[in-house]
């Protein structure tokens, strides 16, 4: 990915490299909104301008062609193709609204920020931004979408970290083009044909944490939370299959795989392991999700019930669970006897790792183009 020169990240041409996506002026929002949700990114419709007044016809708390027409608002987000178009057909002229992924973030540099060269500033300190995907807002500033580094501290989603400079996270929410404001412009995108975001350098993460008040030991926090044995590739598997359903190519997903392991895995799985999970990963068809268990990982209650299924005909005939004593008993051949917890969990993280693996195996292990050469 080439980079910018110091002091000038922020272009107004279009990057005609960036992908294959048209952004004909002349698609509607319903139009828009398909498509994004066809690259996987999670939206929801937002109340738009009509005639310098809002749609809603003003609301408590209206925020005007800025607020979510939706009861829960971004937690309503999705890139399920089905929901989205029962939201634009009834609503075709809504605005679009934007939930970046858990390891996204969109730097929002208000007019204030463009005037004062908040980013050249910056970009002194930290280095240049990598050229990607950008957009103007409506009300004169400027959209700069990333993604994380996997090292990244945490982030958080607020207002001005940096003079003229917000930062909105999964918990928070941007506006897409071709949306209108109530200036009476319309968002447009300026930089990235396609939907491939480039990669926030970490200086940049780790100046915004600072800036943002998160402390050194809370910004090692995420980098320490490692991925023990038993839970790899599951855990790679599920991050390459969210990848895939971004949009993203394979030679990006491996990339990504690879510093995913082996800065998370401990310890980290073979590079051939790797490969095989990331080509496995393209087998798989994916509906781009329906609801919030369908984000990048599942929660935990979802996840324990699919380990319950796969252990059940490993373990009718020799383990039980004593409820009347809250202890583990394990049938020995002759007789039930009491084993601690970490020995019954030790048997199911193997016999999960097993199954997985062979499930791998069974999918095959067919190279993916140039990708699986460094």
């Amino acid at each position: 990915m080439s980079m910018p020169e110091e002091g000038n990240s922020i272009s107004t041409k279009d990057d005609s490299n960036a992908g294959n996506i048209s952004l004909a002026a002349d698609k509607t929002n319903a139009h828009w909104a398909e498509t994004y949700a066809k690259a996987g990114w999670k939206i929801f419709p937002v109340w738009a301008m009509d005639n310098g007044k809002c749609s809603c016809g003003g609301k408590p708390g209206c925020s005007p062609g800025k607020h979510p027409r939706t009861r829960n608002g971004l937690k309503d987000a999705t890139s399920n193709i089905t929901q989205v178009k029962a939201w634009w057909e009834p609503w075709p002229e809504a605005n679009i609204g934007y939930r970046p992924a858990e390891d996204e973030i969109v730097i929002d540099v208000e007019k204030e920020g463009l005037d004062n060269g908040i980013i050249q500033e910056l970009e002194k300190k930290y280095g240049p931004l990598p050229k990607g995907k950008a957009s103007n807002t409506g009300g004169g500033g400027k959209h700069l979408f990333f993604r994380l580094p996997i090292d990244a501290p945490e982030i958080k989603n607020t207002a001005r970290p940096f003079e003229g400079l917000d930062i909105r996270t999964h918990k928070g929410y941007v506006i897409l083009p071709p949306s209108n404001h109530h200036s009476g412009n319309s968002y447009s995108w300026v930089e990235g044909n396609g939907f491939d975001i480039p990669e926030l350098p970490i200086e940049w993460a780790r100046a915004i944490a600072r800036a943002q008040g998160v402390t050194k030991s809370k910004q090692t926090e995420r980098t320490t939370k490692k991925i023990p044995k038993g839970q790899r590739n599951a855990k790679l598997f599920k991050m390459c299959s969210a990848a895939r359903d971004k949009g993203k190519s394979d030679d990006l997903i491996l990339k990504e795989a690879r510093k995913y392991n082996e800065t998370l895995c401990s310890p980290p799985l073979d590079d051939e392991e790797v490969i095989k999970i990331v080509t496995s990963s393209a087998r798989f068809k994916h509906d781009n999700g329906t609801q919030e268990e369908k984000d990048d990982y599942v929660d935990v209650e979802e996840e324990d019930k699919g380990h319950a299924e796969r252990l059940y005909p490993h373990w009718i005939n020799e383990f039980r669970f004593a409820m009347h004593t809250g202890k583990w008993m394990h049938w020995n051949g002759q007789y039930w006897e009491q084993v601690t917890d970490q020995y019954a969990a030790k048997i199911a993280s193997d016999i999960l790792e097993d199954e997985f693996r062979a499930e791998l195996g069974a999918c095959g292990s067919g190279a993916i183009s140039s990708a699986t050469r460094r």
